[in-house]
């Protein structure tokens, strides 16, 4: 299979991949709601698309920029073509495999905080907009893998300037080196945050202490349950923080990222994973 064929697989796959994923959960007035489809549904839409599963996205990207060193490619018409494909394949909001899930999920809301079907199908668009800003979160993780010069991860967009990761530690005595290095390897290097995206957390949250109005989203991410151990870990074995602290690390999670709270969606997943 040459690079054209691969990538244009890749959109198609993850498209739908995170249309339906296994796994949906959204926060509809302070409610999470889980909208899991039923395993017999779930499983025939992969049947019915010919999906992979599990689809790894990061192993994917990975595939592409070997298949594109092999067809000797080079990395800006690699993302040229990407960009191509981007825009003529994804399309969450209009995926004919979104219409099952979201007969489904509109039910689920209707029935998790008893609302109208038009009120429900609003939550449902708003769903598809995170699936939208999450396929661009990917597509920039896609150009930084194919060419790590491109600037596509790291841009402030203004002339291309690639933001630094320079911030002083007003939030505990933990080394500023050691915080970017924590969560550079736990979050940028696992394509679960952009690094623009890390230096907004390390700079709102250790040196100016600032509740963002509008929280990160992370790009990708398996569990909630993987996303709170790395959390958990920072405050146990990097700042050694005590049970009385725990709060205030918590708060570092549930403050500045997308569908973390403090009940279901932050405290629960707030401990070490094994």
């Amino acid at each position: 299979m040459n690079f054209l064929k691969m990538a244009e697989e890749f959109f198609m796959q993850t498209q739908h991949s995170i249309v339906i994923d296994p796994e949906p959960e959204i926060e509809v007035r302070g409610k999470n709601i889980n909208a899991n489809l039923p395993p017999d549904t779930f499983f025939k839409l992969i049947s019915s698309f010919e999906l992979k599963y599990p689809y790894i996205i990061e192993n994917e990207i990975y595939a592409l920029k070997i298949q594109m060193r092999r067809d000797q490619i080079e990395p800006e018409q690699a993302i040229e073509i990407c960009k191509r494909l981007k825009d003529m394949i994804w399309c969450g909001s209009t995926a004919c495999i979104a219409s099952v899930q979201q007969d489904h999920m509109v039910a689920e809301i209707q029935q998790g905080i008893k609302v109208s079907e038009s009120e429900a199908l609003k939550f449902f668009k708003d769903y598809i907009t995170k699936v939208e800003l999450t396929m661009e979160s990917i597509f920039e993780m896609l150009c930084f893998s194919l060419d790590p010069n491109s600037n596509r991860n790291d841009s402030s967009g203004v002339d291309g300037e690639i933001l630094p990761i320079n911030f002083i530690n007003n939030f505990d005595n933990v080394p500023p080196e050691e915080v970017f290095k924590f969560y550079e390897k736990e979050l940028l290097n696992k394509g679960v945050i952009s690094k623009l995206d890390l230096n907004k957390f390390l700079k709102s949250a250790f040196e100016d202490l600032d509740v963002p109005k509008e929280k990160i989203r992370l790009i990708r991410y398996r569990t909630k349950g993987d996303i709170g151990d790395v959390f958990y870990r920072f405050y146990k074995d990097i700042a050694r923080g005590s049970q009385g602290e725990k709060q205030k690390y918590l708060n570092l999670l549930i403050q500045y990222f997308v569908d973390f709270t403090k009940d279901k969606g932050g405290q629960s997943h707030f401990r070490r994973k094994y």
